[in-house]
């Protein structure tokens, strides 16, 4: 597990045009900042007031509203939207002794409802498979189940929205044995496709009549062939994003191709829209003048089939990136766009305790309250920051948090001597002492020493003198954490601790002993230049040795593992 920390960039006599005062994030990381005399531990006075980049850029802003479902058991991954309702099937019911409910949550009234599912296997176990909610709100279900004797069976299943089935199917035949059922969608039309994971797609009547079949992946395909997402289009037709591994010469995967393919139900065909799809995570439907809309991690993009490539054809044309609504879109879960046109994301992050629906309310940029924006600088950040960014955003009336990631530490430097405006910076794997002689860090002491909500005595004895340099705190920690192997007394001769020489030693002393389990090649050299950098490299010289017996050592023992 790495340290995150995060430490205000160095704004001294405002040379970056950016000015501020301290800011609490959150209940345990402080954001101490330049010179301003009148600091304390909640939000103080800034600079003057500037428009954030999404209002100062676009016509157009999505502002959020974030719905919470007061049940533990809400399915987030799974949600569909009917209407204004939410609807899913309680978690926990893969256990067969767990209740198997349907619950629906209100996005207007906040009503909460739920209804067991009415439907028995006689004395045999069942559990709920794939699943999917029609306009009409009655539920469609793969339902696998495990007689007393014998294999399992699975049946499609539909279910009115009290829970009364309506009509179970067995369908194990055509679904065959040691195959797993993917997605499960139905249209506005009511029919119903199965996705398996051998590339084949199951198509049935609303009744649960075997219609046919189409393929997605041929069998002969020697690499992964998977649904990324699909949706129904304005023409009533089901789309389906598909991603493709390719293999170099050695057989090792190369690229991933996606896809964009439609289903034609009434003559049984798969045709192929589009060959060459960004990368992307998902598709919703959309309105004109958009075919599709596609989102990935960082935004979400208006697709036109037909336009050429720059117009919103292969590429697309962005609408908003997630961060600019309070999203952290490495967690979201679906897109959908509700009834009334307005677009909906369902968001899990169980990590950071941010499980949500967040309905986006299409606005003109200059009728949103403009917030100060503050630009964090990362070179290895990733969900993580932006989860924090989205928590501080999410509470603050007055300040915007934009996580800006940068591909390696010369862009940073370069960004920083094009003046581009930088208010903090991550420190995880950057030079602390190197950039801290350069001038870079604020002395963040007095921010801690005049809060009104932590103090030095606040933090674990010896913990600010780590980030202290020369008598300047470059960074305030929000956590730490403490690295130990546990190990054989007698083989460690009742050492504290292992120096690097040490470990090499211990290696050569037990040949074939693994001293951590399942650590391969690249972990373990990760790993040991994380702790032993100092070893290989003098920081204020800027010299290396990674051609000493030493380093030649640990080459030697890397090539041990798988």
């Amino acid at each position: 597990m790495k340290k995150r920390e995060i430490s205000f960039f160095d704004l001294k006599k405002g040379c970056w045009g950016h000015r501020m005062c301290g800011l609490l994030f959150s209940a345990v990381l402080l954001l101490a900042a330049c010179g301003r005399e009148n600091i304390s531990g909640g939000a103080a006075l800034t600079g003057e007031e500037a428009p954030s980049g999404a209002a100062r850029e676009r016509e157009w802003v999505y502002v959020p509203e974030v719905f919470a479902v007061k049940d533990e058991r809400a399915d987030y991954a799974r949600m569909q939207p009917v209407g204004d309702t939410f609807f899913y099937v309680s978690l926990g019911e893969e256990m067969v002794d767990s209740p198997r409910e349907i619950c629906g949550y209100s996005l207007d009234s906040g009503e909460w409802t739920s209804v067991p599912i009415d439907w028995s296997a006689g004395e045999a176990d069942w559990e709920v498979g794939s699943r999917f909610f029609a306009q009409d709100q009655s539920l469609y279900m793969i339902a696998n189940v495990y007689p007393s004797s014998g294999p399992m069976e699975r049946f499609l299943c539909r279910f009115d929205p009290e829970g009364h089935c309506l009509f179970s199917e067995n369908i194990t035949e055509q679904t065959g044995s040691g195959v797993y059922p993917g997605g499960l969608t139905v249209d506005s039309r009511g029919n119903v496709y199965l996705f398996l994971d051998n590339g084949e797609a199951l198509l049935y009547s609303g009744d649960g009549d075997y219609h046919g079949s189409v393929r997605y992946a041929s069998p002969e395909d020697q690499t992964p062939v998977r649904i990324v997402d699909l949706c129904e289009g304005a023409d009533g037709k089901l789309y389906v994003c598909v991603s493709r591994e390719s293999v170099n010469g050695m057989g090792d995967s190369a690229a991933v191709r996606f896809t964009l393919e439609k289903i034609d139900f009434e003559n049984g065909r798969l045709s192929k829209v589009a060959e060459d799809l960004p990368d992307v995570r998902g598709i919703c439907a959309a309105q004109e003048p958009y075919d599709l809309l596609l989102y990935d991690d960082r935004a979400v993009y208006g697709y036109r089939l037909n336009a050429p490539d720059g117009e919103g054809g292969a590429v697309g044309e962005e609408l908003f990136a997630w961060m600019d609504s309070d999203i952290n879109g490495y967690c979201v879960t679906n897109l959908y766009r509700l009834e009334d046109g307005r677009l909906c994301a369902t968001v899990e992050d169980w990590i950071n305790d941010d499980r949500a629906i967040v309905r986006l309310e299409r606005t003109k940029a200059e009728e949103v309250p403009q917030r100060e924006e503050l630009v964090l600088a990362t070179v290895n950040g990733g969900s993580d920051l932006a989860a924090m960014a989205v928590k501080f955003n999410r509470g603050s009336s007055r300040f915007r948090l934009l996580v800006r990631k940068y591909e390696s530490l010369t862009d940073l430097y370069n960004a920083i001597l094009a003046r581009e405006p930088v208010d903090l910076i991550d420190l995880s794997g950057l030079p602390v002492r190197r950039l801290l002689a350069q001038g870079f860090f604020e002395d963040q002491t007095p921010y801690i020493e005049r809060s009104e909500r932590l103090s030095p005595s606040d933090f674990v004895d010896g913990l600010l003198e780590v980030y202290t340099f020369d008598g300047v705190l470059a960074g305030i920690p929000s956590e730490f954490s403490i690295h130990t192997v546990i190990g054989d007394a007698a083989k460690l001769e009742n050492k504290a601790g292992l120096s690097l020489e040490e470990l090499l030693e211990l290696t050569d002393r037990y040949p074939g002993v693994k001293p951590f389990d399942g650590v391969t090649r690249e972990e373990m050299l990760e790993y040991l230049m994380i702790f032993n950098e100092d070893r290989f490299i003098d920081w204020g010289t800027g010299d290396c040795h990674f051609d000493s017996e030493l380093f030649q050592k640990v080459l030697e023992y890397i090539g041990t593992l798988p």
